[in-house]
């Protein structure tokens, strides 16, 4: 015979159908709000017994008791809330000890305990918390870091300069993209190399018992240096091999650039490594000529 009899009222009703169609929780939650719903002995309630209800949410019928009576004991708010046990409680993942012992060590270099590496990897903060005298699991580990909010995060790789100007450049690049229009385009110019060309190391295919050498001072077999300008607004490159550099290099670079924009009337604003040059494209003629520096 039930002891405990769930009775809803009419906006605890309402509110536990909201909350099982649209309510955003763990299935545990959604779970009990359903068990409420269905077990609801009120007038204009669904009044199931425990079997039905256990049968219809696949869950034991001691689970639908215990709900029943969180709810007649600790009202909604308290039936809805998961308890956790006290075997739960007693867990290594809320005793303070074990969290103090694993950020203790993490805050020591691996060297002092005997590691060489310069950062720590799970295997090796296992190791020496066990050799410590705290015995604990590489899960329980995990587990307490992650909760600490420590994750595993890429490096970004930024750009910096000596030049005490540089924030100053930076911003006048990017105020003249944010002005851009769609009919303008900018560069930005730069040389790489000479670069010399050698073996260098890596995988390659090898015979059977053969094994690849690299020396460590070799003859350079070429030099390769590469003129490119950037078109910032699109993102596209126009590149060549150069044979040095020069002026001459710094023009076919200027006229390969203005080609790619030929058929626009627009100006086009050019990057150097030091220095801003603004020209204007002259349709119909080929040609352009330079508005200022």
């Amino acid at each position: 015979m039930q002891k405990y009899f769930v009775r809803l009222k009419p906006d605890d009703r309402t509110r536990l159908k909201r909350f099982v169609h649209w309510g955003v929780a763990s299935a545990a939650m959604l779970g009990y709000a359903r068990m409420l719903l269905l077990s609801d002995d009120s007038p204009g309630g669904v009044n199931w017994n425990d079997k039905r209800v256990a049968e219809a949410l696949a869950v034991a019928k001691t689970t639908v008791r215990r709900v029943r009576q969180r709810f007649v004991l600790k009202g909604l708010d308290g039936c809805l809330t998961r308890t956790p046990s006290k075997r739960s409680r007693n867990r290594k993942l809320f005793d303070p000890k074990y969290k103090d012992a694993i950020f203790a060590l993490l805050h020591t270099p691996p060297k002092s305990h005997g590691i060489n590496r310069t950062t720590w990897r799970r295997k090796d903060l296992l190791a020496v918390l066990i050799r410590n005298g705290v015995q604990i699991g590489k899960n329980y580990l995990d587990l307490i870091i992650r909760n600490a909010g420590y994750r595993v995060r890429h490096t970004k790789t930024v750009l910096t300069s000596n030049d005490p100007r540089y924030r100053e450049k930076v911003d006048a690049i990017l105020k003249i993209l944010r002005q851009l229009k769609r009919d303008e385009r900018f560069f930005s110019i730069d040389e790489f190399g000479p670069v010399a060309i050698k073996h260098h190391g890596g995988r390659v295919l090898v015979g059977p018992g053969d094994r690849p050498i690299i020396p460590q001072f070799q003859r350079s077999k070429g030099t390769i240096l590469i003129t490119a300008a950037l078109e910032l607004s699109t993102n596209q490159v126009t590149h060549f091999y150069s044979t040095g550099k020069n002026t001459q290099e710094m023009i076919k670079l200027f006229r390969r650039a203005l080609a790619t924009v030929s058929s626009l009337q627009n100006i086009v604003s050019f990057v150097g490594c030091c220095q801003l040059a603004c020209v204007q494209v002259i349709p119909g003629e080929g040609c352009s000529r330079e508005l200022h520096r």
